[in-house]
């Protein structure tokens, strides 16, 4: 169910008042400021005015036929940045005015300053106008001005470029968010690597979970600046191994999966910035949402106290069926014979996560999508469909579940129940707040409303 976007003030409609905006008890633990928020929801209605629709339905022509949208942002003056993937022909970014006029759209693939390589995704506005793309097989990132004109290559941070071969070759999956201090925040996913023989051309590729870290990545000169501002919990059992045995120069040879069984439920790394540079974060599995400043210094927790949800016989069994089913439409049966064997190999974290999403406004509310009651955390790759890639890229297909809204100095506002909205894709100025959408025909339409004060 989407949310019902109206031309109506911002203002009717949402069933808050300032004074419902509670903080229930504070106290220091281990020296760490904690914050107590209600555990009653308090519900809020999504009734949010739209302001602009671009692309989607039969009309949709030029610039407005979006192929497969896999990144949106804003800048700080509420023109809309779009990265829409266009099979061949690669990424291509395009800019809109809040009146909906095209400002600017460029991006295509080749070897050149400002021409993308294969395997570039997507973008990423900084807030002053400028876009960031990161490009691995350049190696860098192209950095463009707001009228789509390249300004320079800056080459990625020394400690991730470290040499490379084909033979061994390995690649960094990297979520990028841009910072609001400038520049951007980033955080190591995945790294997948690959080994091939030059005699028998077998190959075995592995996959691991990146450490979780969270780096601050500075564009200035000619190389990018890393530096580490936030080191995560780790909890047991994170940064497992999984590997894949291929055998290229024989068809019959079969595929054979290795390594560490995969845990499920594990607690994810989340992670989204606030103005002035502070990081809120999301390293545990209860609800827990840690404000750090500049530096990376914590400065105090948001808790919410919720029942937690044990990982009992019947939810092993309930999760364990769910991904035998989605198995189901893979058409490669040998593929997906090994999938099936990996699946019944799981081991399983004790609780399951309670929250499954954080991202925050422009103005620093942070919006914190929960684990839906009776389902499951949102994983890589949940979608049957490899197109659109959006979909995955932009966590389109997670399961509906609550979204509380709460200030980062501790104040709970309310909660969107399950169904009212989904997660915007990206958040402006002046309470905008950006929605893809994709219909039956899997036509594709940006929506941007103004969120009420009191969410912002």
């Amino acid at each position: 169910m989407r949310p019902r976007f109206q031309h109506v003030a911002s203002a009717v409609g949402l069933l808050l008042y300032a004074g419902t905006a509670l903080l229930v008890s504070a106290e220091r633990v281990d020296g760490q400021h904690i914050i107590d928020l209600p555990t009653t929801d308090n519900p809020l209605a999504a009734t949010f005015e739209e302001v602009l629709r671009v692309g989607g339905g039969a009309g949709a022509e030029g610039w407005q036929a979006f192929t497969d949208i896999t990144s949106v942002s804003f800048d700080a003056e509420g023109n809309l940045f779009i990265g829409d993937l266009r099979g061949a022909e690669g990424l291509r970014i395009v800019i809109v005015s809040l009146t909906g006029d095209l400002l600017a759209q460029f991006g295509r693939i080749g070897d050149g300053p400002g021409e993308f390589r294969g395997g570039v995704l997507q973008m990423v506005s900084i807030g002053d106008g400028r876009v960031a793309v990161r490009d691995q097989g350049h190696r860098a990132f192209h950095l463009f001005g707001a009228d789509g004109s390249l300004e320079r290559m800056v080459r990625f941070p020394r400690a991730e470029g470290a040499a490379r071969t084909l033979v061994g070759a390995s690649a960094e999956h990297r979520h990028v968010i841009p910072d609001r201090a400038g520049g951007l925040l980033s955080r190591v996913t995945t790294i997948a690597g690959a080994t091939v023989d030059s005699v028998t051309f077998s190959m075995q590729m592995t996959q691991t979970e990146g450490p979780r870290e969270i780096e601050r990545v500075r564009l200035t000169g000619q190389d990018a600046l890393s530096d580490r501002v936030i080191e995560a919990w780790t909890p047991p059992g994170a940064g497992r191994t999984t590997a894949i045995a291929l055998d290229l120069g024989d068809d019959e040879a079969g595929v054979v999966g290795s390594g560490d069984a995969p845990i499920a439920f594990l607690p994810k790394l989340l992670f989204t910035a606030l103005p002035g540079g502070r990081i809120a974060y999301s390293d545990s599995v209860a609800y827990a949402i840690k404000i750090a400043g500049r530096e990376g210094q914590l400065e105090r927790v948001l808790r919410r106290q919720l029942a937690e949800r044990r990982v009992t016989q019947s939810v092993r069994a309930d999760y364990l069926r769910w991904r035998l089913e989605r198995i189901e439409a893979e058409e490669d049966e040998e593929f997906a014979e090994m999938q099936r064997r990996r699946v019944r190999q799981l081991e399983y974290y004790p609780v399951v996560p309670q929250i499954d999403a954080l991202r925050a406004t422009w103005d620093g509310a942070l919006w914190v999508l929960r684990t839906p009651r009776d389902g499951f955390p949102w994983e890589e790759n949940q979608s049957d469909d490899v197109f659109p890639l959006g979909l995955s890229l932009l966590h389109l297909d997670r399961a509906p579940a609550p979204i509380d809204v709460i200030t980062a100095d501790g104040r709970y506002v309310g909660t969107f129940p399950t169904g009212a909205t989904p997660m915007p894709v990206a958040f402006g100025p002046s309470g905008l707040a950006a929605f893809v959408e994709i219909d039956e025909l899997g036509i594709q339409t940006l929506a941007v409303v103004k969120l009420p004060e009191a969410v912002r």
